[in-house]
């Protein structure tokens, strides 16, 4: 494989980057940006609402870029990945209408502006907001993709237990994939052409390449992580949300295809 001479000077390119700053950092401002988008979709609608929530929310999310707390990768990813959540809640809140995000935002199966009738910080209002904040897809809320988008896919999941059932298989298939991924990555992305698997320092990966087809494969493959582990969770979720009820599959099209309502 031809390898890329990196931004480095070659003697520290070739020597792994096993030392990870010190985490001084706290984890607060993380947790408090995940209750503040909880309690923008709680708090009584007033003047100024989706100004004061908006910069609450933005000002949270910079500290919380600037607070590491920890090198664990496991908890850091957890954390890492909630940028989805916050951005649709600021879409949601800033661009609400005069009655806030309860007066556009609704499950289909529910009364209409549901929202507008529950006590703030109430168990109806508390879970209308969690299921709001965990829906990024908008599927059986008032806000979901047009249903002529989704595909017509009738012979998949006839049955509550067929789509846990579905759902695990692709789970274990997504993990294994997620594995081969991050394996690939490692082998082409952080080995030199010696072949000391991992011994390139992580400050100084390249995925360029003067071979037009490595450069692609390079990209393709470290491209593919995110896909895979990201979806991980979201299938990870459905199965969850699904056993224990409090979500269900949703029947479409008349064709029988059960969708998770809350992914």
């Amino acid at each position: 494989m031809p390898y890329f001479s990196s931004p480095c000077t070659e003697p520290e390119a070739k020597i792994p980057n096993f030392e990870l700053s010190e985490a001084t950092g706290s984890i607060y401002p993380h947790i408090a940006l995940l209750l503040l988008q909880v309690i923008a979709f709680n708090f009584p609608n007033f003047r100024g609402h989706r100004i004061v929530f908006g910069l609450g929310i933005v000002g949270l999310a910079i500290t919380s870029q600037l607070n590491r707390f920890t090198n664990d990768l496991t908890t850091a990813n957890f954390f890492a990945l909630a940028w989805p959540h916050y951005l649709s809640t600021l879409e949601k809140l800033l661009f609400s209408g005069p009655q806030g995000p309860e007066g556009d935002l609704w499950r289909l199966d529910k009364p209409l502006r549901e929202a507008l009738k529950f006590r703030p910080f109430g168990f109806q209002k508390l879970k209308w907001a969690l299921l709001l904040l965990l829906n990024l897809r908008g599927i059986d809320w008032s806000f979901q993709i047009p249903e002529s988008n989704i595909p017509k896919l009738g012979w998949r999941y006839r049955s509550h237990y067929r789509f846990l059932l579905a759902q695990i298989l692709e789970l274990i298939g997504t993990i294994l994939m997620a594995d081969l991924v991050a394996q690939t990555t490692v082998r082409i992305v952080f080995t030199p052409p010696t072949g000391n698997i991992g011994a390139i320092n992580s400050k100084c990966i390249t995925l360029r390449d003067p071979d037009l087809l490595w450069s692609f494969l390079k990209t393709l493959v470290y491209g593919c992580g995110p896909y895979y582990f990201i979806n991980m969770q979201y299938i990870l979720c459905s199965i969850v949300a699904v056993g224990l009820g409090l979500s269900s599959p949703k029947v479409r099209f008349n064709t029988h295809v059960l969708q998770w309502d809350s992914s």
